[in-house]
């Protein structure tokens, strides 16, 4: 197997925000919650250029949590102070995002980050044949 060693690897985080809300169906009461409320969650993947200072990532987590609940409050009102987590996950040269993968532009032309993108699936799946 012949891999393209011209990519460039990244830091990724995994971000991840718990709060309550407003209850907006009519099941029953939640335990720990007060009545009329649940719990939501929501978690992804991030790629930076650079790793982040403890400094950096949590103006990161708290930045985007500013415009996320903003977005959210639109469609869910009520919501409550998260608990916001931001942790390394891996250096790695593409990052699984919603239904889709991307990388940084480092250069590379249509066919390097196509082999590029081929390479990170063929390891990915030699990784989980071996059951690593």
């Amino acid at each position: 197997m012949k891999v393209n060693l011209k990519s460039d690897i990244f830091p990724i985080y995994s971000i991840t925000a718990l709060w309550h809300q407003k209850n907006i169906t009519e099941s029953s009461s939640v335990k720990d919650l007060p009545e009329g409320r649940c719990w939501n969650s929501t978690s992804f993947s991030t790629m930076f250029k650079e790793e982040l200072s403890e400094t950096k990532q949590q103006i990161y987590i708290i930045d985007w949590w500013k415009k996320y609940k903003r977005k959210k409050e639109n469609r869910s009102k009520g919501l409550s102070i998260p608990i916001l987590s931001i942790n390394f996950k891996k250096f790695d040269t593409w990052v699984l995002s919603w239904f889709s993968h991307w990388t940084f532009d480092i250069g590379q032309t249509d066919q390097e980050v196509l082999i590029s993108f081929d390479d990170y699936n063929r390891i990915k799946n030699l990784i989980a044949r071996a059951g690593i």
